[in-house]
């Protein structure tokens, strides 16, 4: 003791009531020879200085005892104080001092007051953990990783933490602490640092993504007991990579989390997105493990991706050797790739870690073989459609795309014709990868996945027939730029169509999704118009007639464009009308082969050319409206009903004369005859 104090001192022991209640009863002969009266309020000091305003209250019916009250909460939580804690308080004074002011006193925690630390026992091994054996374990292990998880259903509460620790012996295990408990660990536990817990429960691990293999994991009750431990047993680093080769060959996500060191070979800029109204961002990027395989694929998304880059600009290196822990694979697209967790995972550039040195090590002695240079991927750029359309893709006729002999992608301009009814307009897809699902007994079966589901996702798969000047082709239309033309979904339509069928219907259109007497009128927008269609050909054998897939990527229906491309590439262009009268209706596909005026297009805004008296005669006569135009030389007639014809390009040539004579006379005249 220093000179001129005095000290009083008490030993407690934490009781169950006392540790339940958050209460410290003390003897009332210890506050009146410590304090000369009983204060109202003392400041409760530990061994770090750091003091707690804590109210003193007492009894009539017990005379003998006071106990701390209000404020001793907080001191006893962060103490972690429990049933049998052992703790010691001294009252200092100096001896000319005689009472502090305004009734406050000095008390001074001696000493560690859980008794967890005083244990002098042999500790479980983490593997033998166990809900069979009703053992009261207690293990010393030590902080992997330690993070948060926020509360999703109160905004006001306190988040839940989770661990993973390890033991001497190198098995890792899960810890979790609920919300409401979070308050009496978090201020204890660190990560990196050695614990010794003890009276815990636990539960089998279940979880969708497990970051460790044990089939247990650990879960703190109130009464849990933690204190720090020192262990030089406990391994510092603890790794299990996965190589890229082992990654690449799953087929399924994995149910455990993984680690994984690369060579940061390939990355993105920060590509934008917007998720339920909420915008943020990712990062693509490529690891390359050394081991000659294939690069594996990474994505990083939003607070991982920021951190990438600030990691990334931090370090002044020429290469970037990255280290993932606790990682998810996750299958996209047809090919396995690794993603970080919402929480879990741990990302390390350059990290001062053994297995970091080696591996530079390794890439030292493979030398000129690997480049550490890193590549940036920039984002896809979507350009404009006169850009795409008129400069950047290279235009081709039907019948040169049909000749094409490997894959290719052009731009031409087409009338759709008719759109083929004895194919399906949708199919059933995979939520996962867009890929067509095969339908079982009781669910649907995703070849590229390899996943079974109950559920799928109604996608476009819109047949049409289209033609130019030179041929026709059957164009394949899915669900992004039909959807972005119809300014509907499939999911949309099919609901509509659903509601209109009748009940009998309901089960064929669910099992199907074709049939002329349930298409939906949403889709026959497409008859008739001329369009600009940028499309991709791939060489399938999609029928005798037609050797290759023509897939559509993008429409544009914008007259000024296409009037420019017809213009450039002198593209012969005709009026698609529909004529009618009170009496009858009659569409017909008109193809007309000359080109009205030198520099403009019959029938596009703004034009200064007059038309032909062929096409005033036309309009003159019930036509309901110009759909479009078209540089096709055929001739195509269809009836209010479901037939329809089209005529060899070589007749057309002779037919449409006629039809240019005969159309206005038949329209007015329904007893002429046929044409």
């Amino acid at each position: 003791m220093l000179p001129n104090r005095e000290a009083i001192v008490v030993d407690k022991l934490i009781s169950k009531y006392q540790a339940a209640e958050y209460i410290l009863t003390l003897p009332i002969s210890f506050v009146q020879r410590a304090f000369g009266i009983k204060p109202d309020q003392v400041d409760v000091v530990d061994d770090a200085g750091v003091c707690y305003k804590v109210h003193v209250r007492s009894k009539p019916s017990r005379p003998r005892e006071c106990y701390f009250a209000k404020g001793w909460r907080p001191f006893s939580q962060h103490h972690m104080l429990r049933t049998g804690s052992a703790i010691r308080l001294m009252h200092l004074q100096f001896s000319a001092v005689t009472q502090l002011l305004d009734s406050y006193f000095l008390l001074v925690l001696l000493r560690d007051p859980n008794p967890i630390h005083q244990m002098d026992q042999k500790f479980d091994s983490v593997k033998d953990l166990s809900l069979i054996s009703k053992k009261n374990w207690c293990i010393k292990v030590k902080i992997l990783r330690m993070w948060k998880v926020p509360s999703y259903e109160k905004s006001y509460s306190q988040p839940s933490m989770e661990l993973v620790v390890i033991d001497k012996d190198g098995t890792q295990i899960h810890f979790f602490i609920r919300s409401v408990h979070y308050r009496l660990f978090e201020p204890i536990l660190e990560e990196g640092k050695v614990f010794v817990v003890g009276n815990f429960a636990m539960d089998s691990n279940t979880q969708k993504y497990r970051p460790t293999k044990h089939s247990m994991r650990i879960i703190f009750k109130r009464d849990t007991l933690v204190s720090g431990a020192d262990d030089m047993d406990i391994p510092i680093e603890s790794f299990d990579f996965v190589a890229t080769k082992e990654i690449l060959s799953s087929v399924k996500d994995d149910l455990y989390l993984i680690d994984f060191v690369g060579l940061l070979s390939t990355k993105s800029e920060l590509i934008p997105f917007e998720y339920r109204n909420r915008k943020s961002h990712y990062m693509k990027i490529e690891l390359d493990d050394l081991s000659g395989s294939e690069k594996l694929s990474c994505t990083l998304w939003e607070n991982y991706a920021s951190e990438l880059i600030t990691l990334l600009d931090a370090n002044k290196a020429t290469e970037f050797i990255i280290v993932l822990q606790f990682a998810k694979m996750k299958f996209y697209n047809g090919v396995m790739t690794i993603t970080n967790t919402n929480y879990t995972t741990r990302l390390m550039v350059n990290a001062d870690l053994e297995v970091v040195k080696k591996f530079r090590q390794k890439l030292i002695r493979l030398g000129s073989k690997h480049s550490t240079s890193v590549e940036v991927i920039g984002r896809v750029v979507r350009h404009s459609p006169s850009e795409d359309f008129l400069s950047l893709t290279p235009y081709a006729t039907i019948h040169q795309i049909k000749e094409t002999l490997e894959k290719s992608t052009f731009v031409t301009c087409g009338t759709v014709i008719d759109i083929d009814r004895d194919h399906a307009w949708w199919y059933k897809a995979c939520r996962q990868c867009t890929q067509g699902l095969e339908a079982l007994t009781n669910q649907f079966y995703c070849a590229k996945c390899d996943v079974y589901s109950t559920i799928f996702a109604p996608r476009f798969c819109i047949q049409v027939c289209v033609g130019d000047e030179s041929d026709t082709a059957t164009f394949v239309l899915f669900e992004n730029c039909a959807s972005k033309f119809l300014g509907l979904t499939a999911a949309e339509i099919r609901t509509r169509l659903l509601a209109r069928l009748p009940t009998y219907w309901l089960l064929l259109f669910n099992n199907q999704g074709y049939g002329r007497d349930h298409f939906p009128n949403e889709l026959n927008t497409l008859i008739g118009r001329t369009l600009l269609f940028k499309l991709t050909v791939r060489h399938d054998s999609l029928n005798k007639f037609q050797q290759c897939v023509i897939t559509v990527s993008r429409i544009c229906s914008d007259p000024d464009i296409i009037s420019s491309l017809a213009l450039e590439k002198n593209i012969k262009l005709v009026c698609v009308v529909e004529c009618s009268t009170e009496d009858f209706q009659l569409p017909l596909l008109i193809q007309i082969n000359d080109l009205v005026g030198s520099e403009s297009i019959l029938g596009v805004p703004g034009s200064t050319t007059t038309p032909s008296p062929n096409s005033d005669a036309v309009s003159g006569h019930g036509a309901a409206h110009v759909v479009t135009h078209t540089p096709v030389k055929r001739v195509c007639i269809r009836s209010g009903g479901d037939f329809s014809s089209r005529a060899t390009p070589s007749a057309s040539k002779s037919l449409l004369p006629a039809f240019e004579s005969c159309v206005p006379g038949n329209v007015t005249n329904p007893d002429a005859g046929d044409i």
